[in-house]
């Protein structure tokens, strides 16, 4: 009668219920009984983020337990990685919001972001067109790398590199696509010589484009294991290299607009704002004498008048 009381208790969840026969069955249910208030101890243990707890003693629920567990434990590890993603992107780009100094803000956030993406090397390269704006080359402009592989912003064959050279490379990412590939899958070409020479496995590589121009673009390299980049990776990574191209561009904005402020717009000459802070910064004793040349354009109303102001503004540039 106990042991059919145990029974009925153990099924409704009830594991403390005394045993108090003896013999082998009574027994058995004890070490059963032990059993389960130990994995309910293992559970809690799971519930509080312990995913290291394993089950070796119920056979086939063993197996999904500990199943379950080490997805936990794998989820939970990718957690904290987006995470720990999030955080460097959002340093990265307050240093590029933060620093006026491009070139330095571009090369610390490569540094913030490639620790945090744990890659062997970070890299950022710049597009060149000719005159009638065609893609020709492009220039590794900065780089951070880990301890684990050497550095390349020397390398000669990464400076006025040309594009048909890495074509496979860059077709998508003038699209606006990623390049992500594991380098033995490449068929032979410059590009997997280039990335087999600086002992690259895993590659991703993502575009920046100003004013949907494709400007250059951001490179991750892994040099230690053939890493398969997952969508939230790249869709992360994305973010950065958007504000890599919202910083440039603000950037160039600002550089315009002081251009501006001590240009004239039509001749590109400096302007009276310029004359009147040179003179101010000039004017001082040990500058004396001071000469100052002074030019005008003939014709220039007549032209206006008889021609037009466009041709008149040709007569001013000319």
């Amino acid at each position: 009668l106990q042991i059919r009381e145990a029974f009925v208790a153990m099924g409704k969840g009830e594991l403390t219920y005394p045993i108090k026969s003896k013999g082998y069955f009574p027994s058995t249910m004890k070490g059963f009984q032990s059993s389960l208030q130990h994995l309910v101890w293992q559970t809690k243990a799971i519930s509080l983020g312990d995913f290291s707890q394993r089950v070796d003693f119920l056979g086939a629920f063993s197996a999904a337990f500990n199943s379950m567990t080490e997805h936990l434990a794998a989820n939970e590890k990718q957690l904290i990685k987006k995470q720990n993603m999030l955080k460097a992107i959002k340093e990265a780009t307050n240093e590029l919001l933060a620093n006026s100094d491009i070139a330095t803000s571009i090369s610390n956030s490569l540094e913030i972001i490639g620790k945090a993406a744990e890659v062997d090397r970070v890299y950022y390269f710049r597009n060149n067109r000719d005159k009638d704006n065609l893609l020709v080359t492009t220039d590794q402009k900065s780089e951070w790398t880990s301890l684990f592989c050497g550095s390349q912003i020397n390398n000669p064959n990464l400076q006025n590199l040309q594009i048909k050279e890495i074509s496979e490379l860059i077709e998508p990412l003038s699209r606006g696509m990623p390049f992500n590939c594991i380098v033995r899958n490449l068929a032979s070409s410059t590009t997997k010589k280039m990335l087999e020479e600086q002992k690259v496995l895993a590659i991703l590589v993502l575009p920046i484009f100003i004013e949907n121009e494709f400007w250059g673009f951001v490179g991750f390299d892994e040099c230690k294991y053939e890493r398969e980049w997952t969508d939230d990776d790249i869709a992360l990574l994305m973010s950065f290299s958007n504000s890599i191209s919202a910083a440039i561009s603000r950037n160039d904005a600002e550089h315009r607009i002081e251009y501006l402020s001590y240009h004239d717009q039509l001749t590109g000459l400096y302007n009276r704002r310029f004359y009147e802070e040179e003179l101010y910064r000039i004017d001082t004793a040990r500058n004396i004498p001071l000469t100052i040349g002074m030019g005008d354009v003939n014709g220039l109303k007549l032209t206006n008048d008889a021609f037009g102001h466009v041709a008149g503004d040709l007569l001013i540039r000319t």
